[in-house]
C-alpha cells in the first residue's frame, strides 16, 4: 500500500500544472543574459581574440569539439556567422517566437561558441546552457510572448501548463550553491581557523577584481571577513530555498514546514541571493554568473505573486 501511495505521489508531482508566468520571465532573463554576453564580446572587440584561431586573429590554435563545427567551417566567416545566428536565436527567445525550437537553437549555438576555447569560459557557461535546456523542456513561451499573441490574440495566457521544470531550475541553482560551498570548505581561508580571509585575498587578484580596492582593503578587513562567513552560510544553506518553496506550496505540512512558511523563508532566501549576486557583480569580474543565477530565481515564485508585484510597481508614483 505504501508503494502505491509513493507511486501516486510521484505521478501527481510530475502532473502538477500552473500558469507559466515564472517560466516566461525566466526565459526573458536568460535571453538577455545570452544576448548581453554576445554584445559584450562584440563591443569589447575580443571575439576573434578569444574564439578565433591563431590563423585568423586568435591567440592560440583551437580545435572545437562541438558537432556544429563539422557542419559550419571554423573560419572567421563561420565564426561571425555563428555569432549572428546566435544573436538572432537569442532575440527569438527574448520575444518568445518559435517556442522550444528557438531555445534549442540558442542552446546549440551557445555550446558551439563556448566549446571553442575552454580557457575563456567557466561555470557560468554551463549554468546558462543547462538553463537553456530546461527552457526547451518547459512551456516558457506560452505566455508573455509573440507565440502567445499569435495564438490567442493576447500577450498573456494564464492557462495552467506543466510546471515541473520550475523545480528543476531551483534544484540546479541550489546544487550550484551547495557544491560551491562544499568545495570552499577545503580552503582554510574560507574557514574561521583561516581567519576568514578568502574574499580579502580574492579582491586583490587582478583577474577577478573589478576595481582597485588596495587603498581600502586594510581597514575593511572585518567587512570582508564578515562577507566570507556570510558567503559560506549562504551557499551551504542553499537547501533552505527548496524548503521555503515547498512550505509555500504545502502549508499543511509538519512543524518545520509551518515554521518556514511563518518566517517567509523563501522570500528571505531570494532576497539574500539577490544581494549576494549584486555584491559579487559590483566588486568582481566573473562573467555573467550572477545575472544567469538571478534569472533562475523567477522560478521560486508563483503567478499570482508576480502579478501582484507588477501591479504594485505600476501603482507607485513616478
Amino acid at each position: 500500500m505504501r508503494l502505491r501511495a509513493l507511486a501516486a505521489a510521484w505521478v501527481a508531482y510530475w502532473a502538477q500544472t500552473a500558469p507559466p508566468t515564472p517560466l516566461a520571465l525566466t526565459r526573458v532573463a536568460l535571453a538577455l543574459c545570452a544576448l548581453g554576453t554576445l554584445a559584450h564580446m562584440t563591443w569589447s572587440g575580443v571575439v576573434l581574440w578569444v574564439w578565433g584561431d591563431l590563423d585568423f586573429g586568435g591567440y592560440r590554435h583551437n580545435t572545437p569539439g562541438h558537432w556544429w563545427w563539422s557542419v559550419v567551417s571554423y573560419t572567421e566567416a563561420g565564426l561571425w556567422g555563428t555569432m549572428g545566428l546566435a544573436a538572432l536565436a537569442g532575440g527569438l527567445v527574448l520575444v518568445g517566437l518559435g517556442g522550444r525550437a528557438s531555445s534549442l537553437l540558442l542552446l546549440v549555438l551557445t555550446m558551439a561558441l563556448t566549446s571553442i576555447n575552454p580557457e575563456s569560459g567557466g561555470g557560468h557557461d554551463r549554468l546558462l546552457t543547462n538553463a537553456l535546456w530546461l527552457l526547451v523542456l518547459s512551456p516558457a513561451s506560452r505566455t508573455l510572448s509573440l507565440d502567445c499573441r499569435l495564438r490567442t490574440g493576447a500577450w498573456v495566457d494564464t492557462t495552467p501548463r506543466p510546471a515541473w521544470t520550475r523545480d528543476l531550475f531551483l534544484f540546479q541553482l541550489v546544487l550550484v550553491y551547495l557544491m560551491t560551498g562544499v568545495q570552499k570548505m577545503g580552503g582554510a581561508d574560507w574557514m574561521p581557523w583561516g581567519e576568514l580571509m578568502a574574499l580579502h585575498y580574492a579582491l586583490q587578484l587582478p583577474s577577478w577584481q573589478r576595481w582597485d580596492l588596495s587603498a581600502v582593503l586594510g581597514w575593511a578587513t572585518p567587512l570582508t571577513q564578515l562577507a566570507t562567513a556570510g558567503t559560506m552560510l549562504f551557499e551551504l544553506g542553499a537547501p533552505l530555498l527548496l524548503l521555503g518553496v515547498w512550505a509555500e506550496r504545502h502549508p499543511d505540512g509538519g512543524r518545520l514546514v509551518r515554521w518556514a512558511r511563518r518566517v517567509h523563508l523563501r522570500r528571505w532566501f531570494v532576497l539574500a541571493a539577490v544581494m549576494f549576486h549584486v555584491g559579487i557583480d559590483a566588486l568582481m569580474n566573473i562573467g555573467p554568473f550572477s545575472w544567469v543565477s538571478m534569472a533562475y530565481l523567477f522560478a521560486a515564485f508563483e503567478h499570482h505573486e508576480l502579478v501582484g508585484a507588477w501591479r504594485w510597481l505600476r501603482r507607485r508614483p513616478a
